[in-house]
């Protein structure tokens, strides 16, 4: 009996286990697929908005912010001799009693002529991790006849001399430069023409290549594109916006300007001023529309979060005022910014102004931070922020005032 019962538990077992296996398993669920949807375009008005007003203070505590200071004042770009000054003909050999010239006159010009000139800083950029600077060593009409670019490592002011141009007749009188999409782009005039040029040099190798005959100022850069202007040099003529195409090789005029509004960058596109027939002030971007009860307001920055407007009398420089928008707190902090004078920039959660003197905003604390006094610098964009260069203005004696950079401030 006990067999008996043994095998039949046996056979139940195995029958119960076969049952198992012999279930098909579930099928595995469903993905879930997230669809996609389009960003919502977004418009606020100046009653959204909580309005904070604040007394801006001057502050000499330590500034609550990072930022990147490197000291350039060792970089010395040495002297060199301009072929120009061996052309006998640009030169008087004697005195000129009709024409004012003096025997102290001739021996000056003797001995600038013979004398090699110090390298003098005519345009800069910053691509993120080198300095690049134009230098010019024409001591005689500072028309670069000589001239020298140079990329610098700006932590061990190491200079590497990309290319030298060198011509008696046709010189290099770059202005300005700025980098993008992996190329420099340099503003400078030519002889014998009205208006400026932009040229466009490979930063390995210093070849130059011709973008426009028409260019008379570098407006920003965000690294990728470039925005250029032009002036008004006929009577019937407007300032003119331009933008270089994708592949760097021609520029698209964007707009006439019109005031003192010019369009910042926003993402791929742009941020822009426009005006109603009462004057109030909209800020118009791809992702949203700032309508405000401002007129005649400047725009200094829009960005996904914040708008930064400027509100001054433009005649007597006075009644300055900063109206700064947070579009996630839903709050306009407006600052009586006094003496402290434009031009601003945005720098993220903070604002660099630059006037004589080199000062930190806080619109939260609606504090101003001094960075340097007294100090003569240059603010550029570059592809992960914003930067600037304090100039040194020398004497070389009874030669020529050239220029250095002193330091170098980098804002993220």
């Amino acid at each position: 009996m006990k067999k008996t019962l043994l095998l039949f538990m046996a056979m139940f077992i195995s029958l119960t286990a076969c049952s198992e296996n012999t279930e098909e398993p579930l099928p595995p669920p469903e993905p879930v697929i997230q669809e996609e949807t389009e960003p919502v375009f977004r418009t606020f008005r100046q009653s959204d908005f909580r309005q904070i007003t604040m007394d801006t203070s001057v502050s000499h505590e330590d500034i609550p912010v990072e930022y990147k200071v490197i000291d350039l004042s060792g970089i010395d770009f040495g002297t060199r001799h301009s072929p120009c000054q061996d052309d006998l003909s640009k030169f008087p050999s004697e005195p000129d009693e009709e024409n004012g010239i003096t025997q102290e006159d001739i021996d000056h010009i003797n001995m600038v002529r013979t004398t090699d000139a110090k390298g003098s800083m005519k345009a800069w950029t910053y691509d993120g991790d080198y300095l690049y600077f134009f230098v010019d060593y024409d001591s005689w009409n500072d028309g670069g006849h000589e001239a020298v670019l140079y990329r610098c490592d700006p932590e061990t002011l190491a200079l590497t001399e990309i290319k030298e141009y060198s011509d008696p007749a046709a010189g290099l009188n770059y202005s300005d430069m700025a980098f993008a999409g992996g190329k420099l782009y340099l503003v400078g005039w030519v002889q014998d023409s009205d208006s400026g040029v932009l040229d466009c040099i490979d930063p390995e190798t210093g070849e130059i290549s011709r973008i426009s005959d028409r260019c008379d100022q570098i407006y920003d850069t965000d690294g990728t594109r470039l925005l250029t202007l032009t002036y008004a040099w006929e009577k019937d003529e407007l300032p003119a916006l331009w933008e270089l195409d994708s592949e760097g090789k021609s520029l698209t005029k964007i707009a006439d300007i019109e005031g003192v509004n010019l369009p910042k960058f926003y993402g791929d596109g742009f941020a822009k001023m426009t005006y109603g027939s009462d004057r109030l002030s909209t800020v118009e971007t791809p992702d949203y529309r700032l309508k405000t009860d401002l007129k005649q307001a400047e725009l200094v920055e829009a960005d996904e979060r914040f708008v930064t407007l400027l509100m001054q009398d433009h005649y007597i420089g006075a009644g300055r005022q900063l109206y700064r928008y947070d579009l996630e707190k839903m709050e306009c902090c407006v600052m009586d910014m006094g003496g402290v004078r434009p031009p601003y920039y945005g720098a993220g959660e903070y604002m660099v102004s630059v006037d004589n003197d080199l000062n930190i905003i806080l619109p939260e604390l609606a504090k101003v931070f001094l960075a340097a006094s007294e100090c003569n610098t240059e603010m550029k964009h570059y592809p992960g922020g914003l930067c600037g260069i304090n100039r040194s203005y020398l004497y070389q004696v009874d030669i020529r005032t050239y220029i250095l950079p002193d330091k170098l401030y980098i804002f993220n």
